[in-house]
């Protein structure tokens, strides 16, 4: 099938992706002097200007001989080349092999997310017999990890003794696109994708995300809380007393909410954003910067502590359980919401509603994930540390207390908004307790 390269050439408010040009070569020579950039590109080493005017060449031989695309990643604003995108067709028709690379100086700074998306779009989309995007990355290089991540590429596994680099064989993960995952990428206007980062300080991860949670939960109708997850959570609430505690309130929805119904209501969170906004919405609502681990209240002041959607982005989780049992008086009440252990674990390989759910890992061992969503037109990165469901059920007992109420919600048919959400009927999103201090 013949090639051309996208006219007009593809761009974003971020990058332009175009064919290589003479002036492209101060660029090239920069790169060249990347061990591993030189190596994966084939860049002359030591570069001078005949031979970079050869791997130019080269590469729009590529297309004109119907073996790929390669294109020039340019910042939009100066039109200046900062590295590279394409791919090549492997000997299965219809799969092509995709590669990137951003200069030193210039990575980090989301340009080769926003190539990747836009090209990886454009190849699956365009009629270029592009059935099947692939990529493989090494296990050390989680920069481009969490770019294909972003992209939507899905991880299949790991290739054992795949690559060659530096006289020795590697392992590699395979990661790949199809055109039917693009609902999941942003083309019918939602995306989410998943990277796991071995550490992560939870505290700080919010704070850095607060601006944008803080879009995210004032926006009507927007998200889980507003669609049903408020209304069901409140079912497991006992009837309202004397004073209740939101332990890691954010920007305090669920406290305005509590205060609505009538409760006495007084609010903690870790992140002075958070803290801030919350207050701003609300001067009556006493809300207060804080440790969930060390609150600054007095032993028994509350009958009741909800801790919704907060437990599992708290890094000494287990000191918030023990701390709100110590603040609650005796027969008070822990109601939390957690994302289900099953959902942080895994994911849906699809959108369909019997896509297949898989852990590639280990569900009994702690991890952390982000997950970056987009969706009509907000963009947040989730981050949160798994724990199996045995971590937060010996919390609660070994502060003393007893569970009365374990339920994993069903997602129903009334906040069905997209037809990939159908696969959440299946397993549950959530997992919501309440626990009794004798």
């Amino acid at each position: 099938m013949p090639l051309s390269y996208p006219e007009p050439p593809l761009t974003d408010d971020v990058v332009i992706l175009r064919p290589w040009e003479l002036k492209d070569l101060p660029v090239l020579e920069e790169a060249s002097c990347d061990e591993y950039v030189s190596l994966v590109e084939q860049l002359p080493v030591p570069f001078d200007a005949r031979r970079g005017q050869d791997w130019i060449a080269r590469k729009h031989a590529t297309l004109s001989g119907g073996d790929g695309c390669e294109l020039a990643i340019a910042e939009r604003e100066s039109g200046d080349a900062i590295g590279g995108i394409g791919f090549v067709f492997r000997h299965v028709p219809g799969t092509a092999e995709a590669g990137y690379w951003i200069v030193e100086r210039r990575r980090r700074q989301g340009f080769a997310s926003c190539a990747l998306e836009i090209f990886s779009r454009w190849a699956l989309t365009s009629g270029g017999g592009v059935v099947r995007m692939q990529a493989t990355v090494e296990p050390w290089n989680l920069a481009s990890q969490r770019v294909l991540a972003k992209a939507g590429f899905l991880q299949e596994g790991r290739l054992r003794s795949y690559a060659s680099w530096r006289g020795r064989r590697e392992d590699v993960f395979m990661y790949s696109l199809l055109a039917e995952d693009l609902e999941l990428t942003g083309v019918a206007g939602s995306r989410v994708t998943r990277t796991r980062p071995s550490s992560v300080d939870l505290g700080a991860a919010w704070e850095e995300n607060a601006s944008a949670f803080i879009a995210w939960a004032r926006t009507p109708n927007h998200d889980s809380y507003w669609q049903f997850h408020r209304d069901v959570f409140l079912e497991l609430l006992p009837p309202r007393g004397r004073r209740t505690l939101d332990l890691g309130c954010g920007e305090g929805r669920l406290s305005r909410d509590l205060k609505r119904l009538g409760h006495d209501i007084v609010g903690i969170d870790g992140s002075p954003t958070m803290v801030a906004a919350a207050r701003d919405a609300d001067a009556e609502i006493e809300v207060q910067l804080a440790d969930a681990a060390a609150l600054p209240f007095a032993d028994g002041e509350f009958d009741l502590v909800v801790a919704f959607m907060s437990l599992q982005d708290i890094d000494d989780f287990a000191g918030a359980v023990r701390e709100s049992a110590r603040v609650l008086e005796a027969g008070g009440r822990l109601c939390l919401a957690i994302v289900h252990p099953l959902s942080s674990a895994g994911r849906f390989e699809g959108a369909t509603a019997d896509s297949v759910f898989t852990i590639a890992g280990s569900y009994l061992d702690h991890s952390y994930y982000a997950d970056n969503v987009v969706r009509d037109g907000l963009e947040i990165d989730f981050v949160s540390a798994h724990r199996p469901l045995q971590d937060y059920t010996e919390a609660l007992a070994n502060a003393g207390l007893l569970i009365e109420r374990l339920r994993e919600p069903a997602l129903p048919e009334y906040a069905i908004t997209r037809e990939h959400s159908r696969r959440w009927q299946r397993l549950p999103i959530f997992l919501h307790a309440r626990a009794l201090k004798p």
